[in-house]
């Protein structure tokens, strides 16, 4: 089948993890932490390996990979840590083969790839036969609505939304605190637990985006504590429920997020710093206005 290469593993070379397991802002850190010891891992968009390797060297799991770049494959291969590695196209049929692991892993990670396919839910409905029973999906997804991108948006922009090192490609598909409940609900993913990384206001731009906006759409941007999370991290796990009821409990989750966000010392730090950045742009537009008064004046008199 031509999309649907199985490369099996090589033995293995000397291991040393390039993921910096001391930087808790990083959602590749924050999904290792979630992922049990002794467990079967498949790892989506696995890239070069290196989430693959930590989990395999640091935590005995068994991983098995899928990309779609041949490069990756390659490199994914060579570390030895993936017991297969697929090469599948998931925006296609991935064809039977992996109906080989239906009910087979124990955890199936999905990194910062939902927003690019074109239809995220029929491949997150497809990647759940793969789980145990008792099993669980990490996903990690991009905030679409980050305070950097809210500015340019009400600056009739969309630089953040194209630039951005976090949404930087397309096909995307926005995700934000307020869709993801129903996303996940509508195929039976019920939310166990929530995580964030943060950026501050700026996104990877500078703040001059806030200079053309007035100060009470500055504020309404920056006392949402959503406007400074970078991506969600989320821990899903198959429900018996009705789809109303799982809806229930991921917006319950959500709602209750806003104070889990607020008493993360990293947001605390994200905040502070944006904080400073915003009196800056107050007192730059005050400024402004109250020169624009004075030459005002001035015609007038």
């Amino acid at each position: 089948m031509q999309n649907l290469l199985t490369v099996s593993k090589k033995p293995r070379k000397k291991f040393r993890c390039p993921i910096n397991m001391s930087e808790k802002n990083n959602s590749q850190t924050i999904i290792f932490t979630l992922v049990k010891n002794l467990t079967t891992v498949l790892d989506v968009g696995c890239a070069s390996g290196e989430l693959g390797i930590a989990l395999d060297k640091m935590k005995s799991c068994k991983v098995y990979g899928i990309d779609n770049s041949i490069r990756h494959i390659a490199t994914a291969r060579s570390c030895g840590s993936y017991e297969e590695v697929f090469n599948i196209n998931l925006d296609e049929n991935y064809g039977k083969m992996l109906d080989d692991y239906n009910e087979f892993f124990d955890c199936i990670i999905i990194g910062d790839t939902l927003q690019h396919l074109k239809n995220p839910q029929l491949v997150l409905g497809k990647l759940k036969k793969l789980l145990k029973e008792d099993g669980c999906m990490l996903i990690s997804v991009p905030n679409f609505a980050h305070a950097s991108i809210k500015g340019d948006l009400l600056n009739n922009d969309c630089t953040s939304c194209r630039d951005n090192d976090f949404i930087n490609m397309q096909p995307m598909k926005i995700f934000t605190c307020k869709n993801l409940p129903s996303f996940l609900s509508d195929i039976n993913l019920r939310i166990d637990n929530l995580k964030f990384t943060y950026k501050n206001l700026a996104g990877i731009k500078n703040t001059k985006t806030y200079s053309k906006l007035p100060d009470n759409i500055i504020n309404y941007i920056f006392h949402n504590p959503h406007s400074f999370v970078k991506q969600y991290i989320l821990k899903v796990q198959k429900s018996d429920l009705t789809t109303n009821d799982v809806f229930e409990i991921n917006k319950e989750i959500f709602a209750q997020s806003e104070n889990d966000i607020k008493k993360s010392y990293l947001y605390k730090e994200t905040y502070h710093d944006s904080k400073h950045k915003i009196d800056l742009i107050k007192r730059h537009n005050f400024l402004i206005f109250l020169n624009s008064c004075i030459i005002k004046k001035k015609r007038l008199s």
